[in-house]
């Protein structure tokens, strides 16, 4: 996942393997107003049905 800060794409989390319920916790909280996913590698056509942002507290 890649987040736009100050008008750059950053990486802010990446995974080998994203199953049908994936979940990635960010070691800190990232302020940004657009976020993509990048999927760089695949044995079939990827596919994804949702993607969500959620805060969790400590």
């Amino acid at each position: 996942m890649e987040a736009q800060r100050a008008g750059a794409w950053t990486r802010v989390a990446t995974a080998g393997t994203v199953g049908a319920s994936r979940i990635l916790p960010l070691p800190t909280p990232i302020w940004a107003r657009r976020r993509r996913i990048r999927v760089t590698s695949t044995r079939q056509p990827a596919r994804i049905a949702e993607f969500g942002l959620y805060r969790s507290r400590p």
